[in-house]
């Protein structure tokens, strides 16, 4: 039989925590590095993802057929297309006789993909959850646990010259261009390749249409990502010629499909349903409570619009570059 809510339980407990000055002092510690503190929470998500997901992988994956509709699409489909994507990346890597620097590697899924194809790669991630999961998964594998640009630091110059590719899937979004670009040039061999798989704004942010006559709230999934004629003109700047460029926005909206149809079809209608339980069974905790749990729906069905694969469609594409030394 389910355990059920006691509503004076609840009070106490509430109660005991925002009359103690000791639990106070630490709530407001907890807001204040809140920011400090939310990539560390964002990537213990995404080491969710890959732990869920057995290729250890963490993008959208590639759908040689882009028709897939969500309803056909099981996991281990996607599971097959992470797999693909990687297969990919790899057709467009050449020298195997240097390392391949894996920037942002995230869970570490494409290294013993690398491995399998005679490469030899080395991991490079900011993030302690997914530097320890890297190394315990794969020893073998060399490792650099620090922020991408901190490899221009004088005391990493071994690094310099080293590589024979560098990859960026689906990390390439959140580097500085004026740092990465020329630091990148600096790590790759003379004849190396820079293989790049990631999405890229086609349009400025817009306005999200308001609800009962509300006014337009600021465009929100269109600000991540760099934007696409910028980094072009960039990479033209910074003496880069694009060796092959392919646009496989198709090939990942099967993914974000089929990931929109869970959330809509099933995710806020489960919360909903939690809700509404609540309010029949404890209609007090539920009155409490309700600002914050709107707050909560508005939230999750704000993060659901991330994957709508319209919305990523019209403002966005997925591409695959390549890059060398002009």
């Amino acid at each position: 039989m389910p355990k059920k809510i006691k509503a004076a339980a609840l009070a106490k407990g509430v109660f005991k925590r925002v009359a103690d000055p000791r639990h106070l002092y630490h709530a407001v510690k907890l807001h204040r590095g809140r920011k400090e503190s939310k990539r560390v929470r964002d990537d213990a998500e995404l080491a969710l993802i890959g732990r869920i997901l057995p290729g250890a992988f963490l993008h959208y994956g590639y759908f040689d057929d882009p028709s897939r509709q969500p309803e056909d699409i099981s996991l281990n489909d996607i599971v097959r297309a992470q797999a693909r994507y990687a297969q990919v990346l790899i057709a467009q890597m050449q020298d195997r006789s240097a390392p391949v620097l894996d920037v942002g590697c995230g869970m570490g899924g494409l290294l013993p993909v690398l491995k399998t194809n005679g490469f030899s790669p080395v991991a490079l991630t900011p993030d302690r959850t997914q530097i320890q999961y890297v190394r315990n998964t794969y020893p073998d594998v060399p490792t650099l646990h620090l922020k991408f640009e901190e490899l221009a630091a004088p005391d990493h110059a071994e690094h310099l010259g080293r590589y024979g590719t560098v990859v960026t899937s689906e990390s390439l979004q959140y580097l500085n261009l004026d740092k990465s670009l020329p630091l990148i040039a600096s790590l790759l061999k003379p004849g190396g390749r820079w293989v790049a798989c990631d999405y890229f704004r086609t349009h400025a942010a817009q306005p999200t249409p308001g609800s009962n006559g509300q006014a337009a709230k600021p465009g929100r999934v269109e600000k991540s990502g760099h934007h696409w004629d910028d980094f072009h003109a960039r990479l033209a700047t910074g003496g880069w010629r694009v060796a092959h460029q392919a646009d496989i926005t198709p090939n990942v909206l099967p993914t974000l499909r089929c990931l929109y149809m869970w959330g809509s079809r099933f995710g806020l209608p489960v919360l909903q349903f939690a809700f509404g339980k609540l309010r029949r069974k404890q209609p007090a905790i539920h009155y409490l409570v309700e600002d914050a749990l709107q707050e909560l729906h508005a939230a999750l069905a704000d993060n659901l619009e991330v994957v709508n694969p319209d919305t990523f469609a019209r403002n966005k594409k997925y591409a695959l570059l390549v890059m060398e030394r002009s």
